[in-house]
């Protein structure tokens, strides 16, 4: 599972792009995205609901409006964790915090969110460091320092369906 989360900016813009494209074609049509080992981890098919498409719609016309939108990448990470697509959506945290930094509170909830991903997927001390991260950059926008210091102390777990 460690490799499966790691960094992949050597594949670039261009290939991230597309698999937002092929994601986007993937929930139009409600077929499966394409034909892949599944992890226990992460579900086999992306569903959203009709209007969780066109905001990702928007999502990527802001991206090819400015390709370094901290805010357009970090709104389609929140839509593929959601669906519990760790890795896209780690890849999108990622290119929110190398983004344009806009709204600034994009740098701390991403690495608070990566830190949830690395939870989820039994990699603790990744976790950890993403939470430290958020800690250090002293933004506290929705509480984000009081989350981080919270996820420090005890791992982050889906909540359970009542």
């Amino acid at each position: 599972m460690v490799s499966m989360l790691k960094d992949d900016s050597r594949s670039g813009f261009l290939t991230r792009w597309s698999m937002v494209g092929l994601l986007i074609v993937g929930l139009a049509t409600s077929v499966p995205l394409f034909a892949q080992q599944v992890s226990e981890y992460e579900s086999p098919q992306i569903s959203l609901p009709r209007d969780q498409i066109e905001t990702l719609l928007e999502y990527q016309q802001m991206l090819d409006a400015n390709p370094r939108s901290s805010l357009a990448n970090y709104r389609i990470a929140e839509l593929l964790f959601k669906q519990r697509h760790y890795q896209a959506s780690a890849n999108h945290y990622r290119d929110a915090l190398h983004g344009d930094g806009l709204p600034r509170w994009t740098k701390a909830w991403s690495h608070i969110e990566l830190g949830k991903i690395f939870d989820i997927t039994a990699q603790r001390g990744r976790a950890m460091n993403e939470y430290q991260l958020a800690l250090e950059t002293e933004d506290n926008t929705l509480n984000a320092l009081t989350e981080a210091e919270q996820l420090l102390q005890k791992p982050y777990e889906w909540p359970r369906p009542q």
